[in-house]
């Protein structure tokens, strides 16, 4: 990380404008930098909406689709993000989210148990006129010991943003992912996509990653006994390494999974400008990822920069201040369907931090 002197400005705030802007300038490919047009001209809006002391955004890339923009993530806080004048960037039932969710700061007085932090990232799909809305990935989190009945309070809760009543609650679907794998990590509520749910699950542990591939067996059909066993095999040598996650899709209109299983992988200091050996034997031996793909990845790491820092004195001030940004890949989702091959999905995490 370069580590650069300079006469700072009076307001340290971090900007995720000025964040998307060192990326596009310093990190990507610049043949493809108008892929970003839309996001920098949101990255600038967002900024007019809450000051922060740390900006926390990033880009989800579809190697199946090279010539497709890059969708754009933003790390915030729901009740500090709304409508600006002239543009709708929030849903009807956004005001719920933001009556539901609990700052951590408010965590002391709150009840143990499970519950919905404010702290989550909001996605956004590239639509006609530019950046659109496509949902919340709201995380869930425990606050001391879980309690009985508190996965049921989380999930009736989320019904009532949407008044989806008894959708979720009654769903066989969601039921059978909770009791293979636990509460979900994070909860993907969309915007305009129908009566769609998105559900992921970390597994850390030998005991949850056991649990991983007995809820794929459980959804999947013979043509994956193979490929489930080789991976089996990785996870047990290495599941603390990869640390997989389990995301899938359900259509709460028919009560389905929708036909593409999603396995994330978030292997632990994925700074490098190269995908480890491990991951690579992982996609190109098991998964079966073709290597145009896997390509189109090593290509966006060779433009990762390797990060940022810059000290000074604060304008008119004898106080030190420090600027630091990071980009790093935070991870990798490999999308598998009946009627296709396998589909490999990346996500770039972007910090600015102004201390």
């Amino acid at each position: 990380m370069a580590i650069t002197p300079n006469s700072l400005k009076s307001n340290p705030r971090a900007s995720h404008a000025s964040l998307v802007k060192w990326y596009i300038s310093e990190c990507t490919d610049q043949a493809q930098s108008h892929k970003y047009k839309q996001a920098s001209l949101l990255a600038g809006e967002l900024d007019e909406l809450y000051q922060t002391s740390e900006a926390t955004c990033g880009f989800e890339y579809h190697h199946y689709k090279p010539d497709s923009h890059p969708d754009y993530l933003v790390y915030c806080n729901a009740k500090q993000f709304a409508n600006i004048e002239g543009r709708k960037l929030v849903p009807e039932w956004w005001p719920n989210v933001q009556r539901d969710c609990i700052e951590e700061c408010d965590l002391s007085s709150a009840e143990r148990g499970l519950y919905l932090p404010c702290e989550n990232w909001i996605e956004f799909d590239q639509g006609r006129d530019g950046l659109m809305m496509a949902g919340i990935w709201q995380m869930v989190r425990s606050h001391g010991e879980d309690q009985t009945g508190d996965w049921e309070r989380i999930i009736s809760t989320l019904e009532s943003w949407q008044s989806s009543k008894g959708t979720i609650t009654c769903s066989k679907t969601v039921r059978h992912f909770h009791q293979l794998l636990g509460h979900a990590d994070q909860i993907g509520i969309m915007c305009g996509r129908g009566s769609y749910l998105k559900l992921m699950k970390q597994h850390l542990y030998g005991s949850q990653t056991d649990a991983h591939i007995q809820y794929l067996s459980s959804i999947t059909n013979d043509s994956w006994e193979h490929s489930l066993e080789l991976y089996s095999t990785h996870l047990k040598e290495h599941g603390s390494y990869l640390r997989p996650a389990t995301s899938v899709d359900i259509d709460l209109g028919s009560d389905l999974l929708l036909p593409q299983i999603g396995i994330e992988l978030h292997p632990q200091g994925l700074l490098g400008r190269a995908l480890p050996d491990l991951l690579l034997s992982l996609l190109d031996d098991v998964f079966k990822i073709d290597s145009d793909q896997i390509e189109s990845v090593e290509n966006l790491l060779n433009y990762l920069p390797k990060g940022t820092e810059t000290r000074g004195f604060l304008d008119g001030s004898e106080k030190m201040s420090r600027k630091k940004r990071v980009a790093k890949l935070n991870h990798i989702k490999v999308i598998f369907s009946p009627d296709s091959h396998a589909k490999l999905k990346s996500y770039v995490r972007l910090v600015e931090q102004h201390s």
